[in-house]
């Protein structure tokens, strides 16, 4: 009976110690976890730095983004007519200027020269023809007076023969003497007409000679005013109302004939020159709508060329622009502009977040009902619109999600 009872003590004992030992880590493990739990803290932020945007829904056009110049339609380009040097240059590029605005003065001393040599020549060759008209009067009085003599001889001898015609008849003189007075006064009906014939032709050679040298003095002032215009062309001015878009030339440079001193663009038909990466290009055709944004407004128009050239990674893309009188854009200005180039219909789409690219899929913080904290949600995004991008899935139409970049890694963030 004593040993039964012993026994059956020891057994519970080591039925105790076991308990113990098996209670033992369970409670430890319980105390450590709730010990780690009660330590858990979630990385904080602070609200206000930053950029929350809500999922909405609705139409989501499609565009590519590009930067450029208004241009003008109409550039004009001012060059040199003559060589030169550049002695003062009065209007710098940016600058509007009017028709007629002196913009650079040249000089070129051997113009001066050809001006006044030209000048000499066009007073001789005057002179000559003076000279020559007055010869030709001469000339003409001394054929005249002549003729007058001639015919005065013809006159007396045609009496002569009259006179005779009656004597040779009544025998008083001979037939002889009367064929004589005869023929004299054919000799000169004769000479009356060569003469006559003579003075014709003179007239003509005198009017051609005096049609040659008028021809000489025309053609004279023709080059003394093609020299006058060359010599005035020394003063570059504005050929129409604009803005001074370039002037590659400086004070003391020689210039040739031909060479380009500047540009005006004409600020009264204006187009939008734009830049567009040339991954991008080929999603631009003529036609489609563009919004161009200035400091003020926005300004629409539509995709009128495509240049068929990469220009460092870019292509330029011109779109006319819709302007109204109270719109004052100027040649080279600079601007930003969307080219819509598709429409997506009730779509859903946000902010675009930083460093997010298209067709991407990346952790997004997700805010709560409360906005107290944030959880991170893979959000899958699609085509990029300006400053908007789709949301394929992963978030709802009225959630909001942190949009800016934040240097955490923890699958949870508190706001403050």
């Amino acid at each position: 009976m004593t040993d039964t009872v012993v026994r059956r003590e020891g057994r519970n004992f080591v039925d105790f110690v076991c308990r113990k030992i098996i209670l033992v880590p369970v409670a430890l493990v319980i105390l450590g976890t709730t010990y780690s739990f009660k330590n858990i803290v979630f990385t904080n932020i602070e609200k206000e730095g930053l950029n929350i945007s809500k999922v909405l829904s609705g139409d989501l056009p499609i565009s590519v983004d590009a930067y450029g110049i208004v241009d003008s339609n109409e550039p004009q380009l001012i060059s040199a007519r003559t060589r030169a040097t550049v002695k003062q240059i009065l209007i710098k590029p940016g600058v509007e200027v009017k028709v007629g605005d002196l913009l650079v003065v040249l000089e070129d001393q051997e113009l001066l020269m050809r001006v006044k040599s030209a000048r000499r020549e066009v007073t001789k060759v005057e002179s000559d023809l003076k000279e020559l008209v007055l010869k030709n009067q001469r000339e003409i009085l001394l054929e005249d007076f002549e003729l007058t003599e001639i015919k005065s001889e013809y006159e007396f001898a045609k009496l002569q023969r009259e006179a005779e015609e009656k004597l040779v008849d009544a025998g008083i003189i001979s037939k002889l003497s009367f064929s004589h007075s005869v023929l004299a006064e054919k000799q000169l009906t004769k000479r009356i007409t060569l003469l006559q014939k003579r003075i014709e032709q003179l007239k003509e050679v005198q009017k051609a000679q005096i049609d040659i040298l008028k021809e000489r003095v025309e053609q004279s002032k023709d080059a003394l005013a093609f020299e006058i215009s060359l010599l005035e062309s020394l003063n570059v001015k504005a050929p129409v109302n604009g803005v001074l878009q370039r002037l590659p030339i400086e004070v003391g440079e020689n210039i040739d004939a031909g060479q380009e001193i500047g540009v005006i663009g004409s600020a009264e038909n204006l187009i939008a020159s734009l830049r567009v990466p040339q991954s991008k290009a080929h999603l631009i055709n003529i036609g489609q709508n563009v919004l161009v944004k200035t400091k003020n407004r926005e300004i629409t128009g539509s995709v009128i060329r495509i240049d068929p050239v990469v220009d460092n990674n870019t292509v330029i893309i011109e779109s006319s622009l819709s302007l109204t009188s109270d719109i004052k854009l100027r040649p080279r200005q600079n601007i930003d502009a969307s080219i819509v180039i598709a429409q997506l219909k009730n779509v859903k789409y946000i902010e675009n977040p930083q460093t997010v690219k298209e067709n991407q899929s990346i952790g997004i913080y997700k805010l709560n009902a409360k906005e107290d904290l944030a959880t991170l949600h893979t959000i899958r995004f699609g085509e990029k619109s300006g400053n908007f991008i789709r949301i394929l899935s992963g978030a709802s139409v009225g959630e909001k999600l942190i949009t800016s970049s934040i240097d955490v890694s923890d699958n949870q963030i508190t706001l403050q």
